[in-house]
């Protein structure tokens, strides 16, 4: 039996800690952005896709800032995105100052607000566009082989999924079965992290003082962070057009 390659991911990013689809989104958003500056920033059909989104949503925008040597990868697509706002804007100038009184009344928007919509993205960020389709291919690839062994002893022996990609599977998966054993799998990891706040929250009061707080204790609510919201950045469609 063959298997996709989200399969032989999946597999390795259970082995990482936290969820192993944010995991695999991080590792592509990574890649698209590298190739993005390094490799197609002057690739006019990426250019006028960049233009067209006003550039990348924020977390994605700040994130290739963090490229040694990007500098001028950055400059190059963002003075497209400058260019093309200070075009616009030349076209909205200011109604004649002669409009006042009764006549503001019935126009049709208020000041600004014809530039404004002007000014929105056309387009969605296309990092958060490629994540969106890599998070529907994992979840999907993850539905299809949850029934076998090995994905299920990974599975069971890693942090398992956040909140918003375990609701995706439990959606897709269509096996009783199947479907009782993942909500098995979760319940027991997030069990076990609960187990670990609860010390690290006792060992915190002044009265436990004495007791030394090990390293997943001390990690685990920041752990927890990442299992109700996800990881950081992971998470597609931040910013729709």
């Amino acid at each position: 039996m063959g298997f996709p390659f989200a399969y032989y991911d999946l597999l390795d990013a259970f082995a990482k800690p936290g969820c192993a689809v944010c995991a695999l989104l991080l590792r592509d958003a990574a890649q698209f952005l590298d190739k993005l500056l390094y490799e197609f920033v002057n690739d006019r059909q990426m250019q006028r896709a960049f233009r067209a989104s006003y550039g990348l949503c924020n977390p994605h925008s700040w994130q290739l800032t963090g490229y040694r040597g990007g500098a001028l990868g950055a400059a190059i697509l963002h003075a497209a995105v400058l260019g093309d706002i200070q075009a616009k804007m030349d076209r909205f100038a200011p109604a004649s100052a002669a409009l006042t009184g009764i006549s503001r009344l019935f126009r049709a928007d208020a000041p600004g607000e014809a530039l404004a919509r002007a000014l929105e993205p056309q387009a969605a960020c296309m990092a958060c566009e490629r994540l969106a389709v890599a998070e529907s291919d994992a979840i999907s690839t993850l539905a299809q082989v949850i029934h076998l062994p090995d994905v299920q002893s990974a599975y069971q022996a890693s942090e398992g999924l956040c909140l918003p990609h375990f609701r995706q599977l439990l959606r897709q998966v269509s096996s009783p079965s199947d479907l009782k054993a993942v909500i098995s799998f979760q319940a027991a990891i997030w069990s076990k992290l609960e187990a670990e706040i609860a010390e690290f929250q006792r060992k915190s009061d002044a009265h436990y003082g004495d007791e030394t707080i090990d390293a997943d204790e001390a990690t685990s609510w920041l752990r927890a962070v990442g299992q109700v919201a996800g990881a950081k950045g992971a998470l597609p469609g931040t910013r729709r057009p």
